[in-house]
């Protein structure tokens, strides 16, 4: 029963980044990728409660949420949010992005940065992560994923704007 549990999870991994994988060949606008990394990750760990961070005028905002049930929450309701700023290091977000590593907070608080070429491109901030390596390990690998979407869809946006040149 174990094993297929298991198996199971690492099925719902696999089907996860590919999904990821193939969104980077879509045509979304940054804003637009960051509820489908959660809902993608949601899905992939049976997680119910998340949150997106990227910086912004050197805070942490959050740009995407996932509420119980699945449900995107409204640009309005994340805006509403605290803004974390770099220097606060009593936030698994924060100390994410700053460590460039995972964070444990409290009661499942798991805190993962995205990260591509060195650099965090956003936080992932995930409330009820199952408290097991397996998990942690998806999560991880599910993040890389998630940063080269982000990443890719940035040049491509700088791109079209004329913003990033190609020589």
């Amino acid at each position: 029963r174990q094993t297929n549990t298991s198996l199971q999870r690492k099925v719902r991994e696999l089907e996860a980044r590919d999904r990821l994988l193939h969104l980077q060949q879509t045509n979304m606008s940054i804003e637009e990728c960051y509820p489908e990394i959660l809902r993608t990750c949601a899905k992939a760990l049976d997680i119910e409660r998340a949150r997106l961070y990227r910086l912004d005028q050197g805070e942490l905002v959050a740009v995407a949420g996932l509420e119980r049930g699945g449900h995107v929450q409204a640009t309005s309701a994340l805006a509403a949010l605290e803004k974390l700023p770099l220097t606060d290091t009593s936030t698994s977000v924060t100390n994410a992005w700053s460590e460039k590593r995972p964070f444990q907070g409290e009661g499942g608080n798991t805190a993962i940065p995205l990260i591509r070429r060195n650099s965090v491109l956003a936080v992932l901030q995930v409330e009820d992560l199952e408290d097991d390596q397996e998990s942690r390990d998806s999560l991880w690998s599910l993040s890389s994923e998630a940063a080269l979407l982000l990443w890719t869809t940035q040049i491509s946006e700088d791109l079209r704007e004329g913003s990033l040149q190609v020589s």
